[in-house]
């Protein structure tokens, strides 16, 4: 998909026919397009035109917990200027391409005043495009138009092309939402529907048949194939409960997010709240630091533990590179040479060598210098090894007095803020305000649930373990009555099928699986690398997808590293991800898709920002960027333009009625458009 134009009327903020152009990249490569405007002015109004047109969505991911009466697509004031019962027409019109083929779509919206209210009707969508021949075709079933849509760019991965703000911040969160994020869109880029539908029908199939089975079947293998047929019954009941339990976190930590933020708003106890909040953050990212404190402590028991033995290993060492040093170990003679010249009585000169004389006692002294070529090579390995063990207890010793040291540093910060909170949660739950009390209550049962929601979580994991090492034993006891009684009936063979069928077929579905989060993991690290500044590169090596669909960013040595990245680092992480998940999906190095990115630079540093526009435009088709002048100013301008892919900039002007115009300009105009922010720094 290319886009290359938007064109609305009285669509949200836009009074009036509309219009944007986009960068389409082609012969001239010049493929970013940016869109100015201040918060409020339409830019994430632009976004939702798109959905609307192409899905006939109007609610979007960040409009979670608002009510949908609160939504309006049709101009408000051009309905506040309706006469009773009078209507006025909305439109928005995309046109794009793909795979050289032109799309048209138009989609339109009835707004009725009704009283005081501002009444919504779907009205009808058209799309435009050309057959095999070239043909001009017309659709204005919106069945089939979505389905034409769905085959350009399907619906359950749009979010990872046309992505804003809201779905960064849930891929930086280490938590419920971050999981059921990162495993919707894996699950989307497989495509594995009609694979999870045979699972199904198997799953179906297998069990009559074991009924049938145990109708039949006396005995011990009877009894197995029950027992079995129960467990395969629990462990589905268990997979369902999971993610349910999955979806309650996440619908949880959603919920305590939004009552904070009203909480937060509350004019009495509002700065109290954000208090309370920023403490709580800061709380939960020391908690993960200590976490992985932990984990690296206990990875170095065993390297610490040879600490305990460190005068000894050193006094030892000591002793033998003396020996070492004074040529005693190894020997300078070997002990096998000297006796034969005693037992020979003849030096390798030739010379006799006569007892009593005084070279026959030299040569007795040095073989009484000399040991066993066993000892000798024993001695020298254990020389090495202590030579190997003493240079690790400097590192040893420093690592651990100084995780020791700042593990009990967070821990009491960890005590201190806990109790401030303590505190400021009883002073904001006996205000005297009846809503303030209520926000609360509210807030203190959701972290509740949340506990319970968590807890229930891990409870079912330990089950579902146990009943996996359950079915393995069942397995292995029905394979060894087979054995023995050769149980080979026609309708055991067709169980067996079954069975076996759709235990493939669960395997195939977890191996692609796997193999998709290796392939993610993979292609986010290579993006990470791209993006990251140069101190990240020196303290963070890649990213992986965890078995629990977790994001997780490990460090040069190997160790979780997340929780002590910076927030600039976090939108990084998401970024390379949201790149990843959109590589994968498009299947080639430069995906024909539009990145539309809403607040894209956020709290990103220069460098961070720097790479961004040098990488994304090589990666992308397209990059439309919606942004204020504090997210790109001059210095951001002059590199965009420097690098020679900037074709498309318009301007979001408000107007007096509250509305607002799109003004283009031509790129070359930017540095006098924008604030200089290091001038207003």
């Amino acid at each position: 998909m290319i886009l290359k134009s938007l064109t609305l009327e009285n669509f949200r903020q836009f009074r009036g026919e509309q219009f944007v152009e986009f960068a389409a990249g082609g012969a001239t490569g010049q493929n970013i397009t940016v869109v100015l405007g201040e918060n409020g002015r339409g830019k994430t109004g632009l976004y939702r035109a798109l959905m609307f047109c192409l899905y006939g969505e109007s609610v979007l991911v960040q409009d979670e917990g608002t009510s949908r009466d609160e939504l309006y697509l049709v101009n408000k004031s051009a309905v506040a200027d309706l006469g009773p019962g009078e209507s006025v027409a909305a439109r928005v019109r995309v046109e794009f391409s793909h795979h050289g083929q032109p799309y048209e779509i138009t989609r339109w919206i009835r707004g009725i005043r009704q009283g005081d209210r501002q009444i919504e009707q779907i009205d009808r969508v058209e799309l435009r495009t050309q057959d095999a021949n070239g043909n001009a075709v017309l659709v204005d079933n919106p069945r089939e138009v979505l389905e034409a849509v769905d085959r350009v760019l399907d619906r359950r991965v749009r979010e990872y092309f046309l992505f804003d703000g809201e779905r960064i911040e849930h891929l930086t969160r280490a938590s419920a939402s971050q999981r059921v994020e990162v495993q919707k869109g894996i699950r989307c880029l497989l495509n594995i529907d009609d694979l999870e539908k045979a699972i199904r029908v198997t799953k179906r199939l297998r069990d009559a048949l074991n009924s049938e089975l145990q109708e039949v079947s006396q005995g011990d293998y009877a009894r197995v194939n029950a027992a079995l047929g129960e467990i395969e019954d629990q462990l589905a009941a268990n997979r369902d409960t999971q993610e349910s339990l999955v979806e309650q976190i996440a619908a949880a930590e959603t919920q305590l997010s939004h009552l904070r933020s009203q909480q937060e708003a509350h004019e009495h106890i509002g700065a109290m709240a954000r208090e309370r909040n920023g403490l709580d953050a800061r709380r939960t990212q020391l908690k993960d630091e200590a976490k992985d404190m932990l984990q690296a402590m206990k990875e170095q028991v065993g390297p610490s533990a040879v600490l305990l033995a460190g005068n000894l290993v050193s006094s030892t060492f000591a002793e033998v590179d003396s020996r070492r040093r004074a040529g005693e170990i190894p020997s300078a003679l070997r002990k096998d040479l000297i006796e034969k010249i005693i037992e020979d009585r003849v030096c390798i000169c030739h010379r006799d060598v006569v007892p009593g004389t005084d070279a026959f006692d030299a040569i007795i002294e040095w073989k009484n210098r000399t040991v066993d070529e066993a000892v000798e090579n024993s001695a020298m390995e254990l020389w090495r090894f202590l030579s190997g063990l003493t240079d690790r207890f400097d590192s040893v010793r420093a690592f651990l007095e100084t995780t020791v040291q700042k593990y009990a540093e967070i821990k009491n910060e960890i005590e201190s803020l806990s109790a401030r909170i303590e505190s400021l949660d009883e002073a904001i739950g006996d205000r005297e305000r009846a809503d303030g009390t209520d926000l609360q209550r509210l807030i203190d049962d959701t972290i509740r649930d949340l506990g319970r929601y968590e807890s229930d979580l891990a409870a079912a994991q330990t089950a579902k373990d146990d009943l996996e090492g359950r079915k393995r034993e069942l397995q292995a006891e029905r394979d060894e009555i087979e054995r023995k009684q050769t149980v080979r009936s026609e309708l055991d063979k067709r169980v067996r099928l079954a069975v076996q069928t759709h235990e493939a077929l669960v395997e195939v579905r977890d191996e692609f699986t796997q193999e998709m989060k290796d392939r993610l993991s993979t292609a986010a690290s290579e993006h990470f690398a791209l993006l990251l500044d140069d101190d990240g590169r020196r303290m963070l090596r890649q990213i992986v997808v965890q078995d629990d669909y977790s994001l997780q960013v490990l460090d040069p040595w190997g160790r979780p590293f997340l929780a002590n990245i910076s927030a600039g680092q976090r939108q990084i992480v998401s970024i390379s991800f949201i790149l990843a998940l959109a590589e994968a999906a498009a299947s080639s190095d430069v995906f024909e898709m539009p990145l539309f990115t809403d607040t894209p630079f956020g709290r990103l540093s220069w460098q961070h920002r720097e790479n961004l526009i040098k990488e994304i435009p090589d990666e992308a088709a397209q990059w439309i960027l919606l942004a204020t002048d504090t997210e790109i100013g001059r210095r951001e301008a002059s590199l965009m333009l420097s690098e020679g892919r900037w074709g498309q900039l318009h301007v979001l002007e408000p107007q007096g009625d509250g509305s607002t115009r799109i003004s283009h300009y031509p790129v070359e105009q930017a540095l006098s458009l924008l604030a200089n922010q290091e001038a207003g720094a």
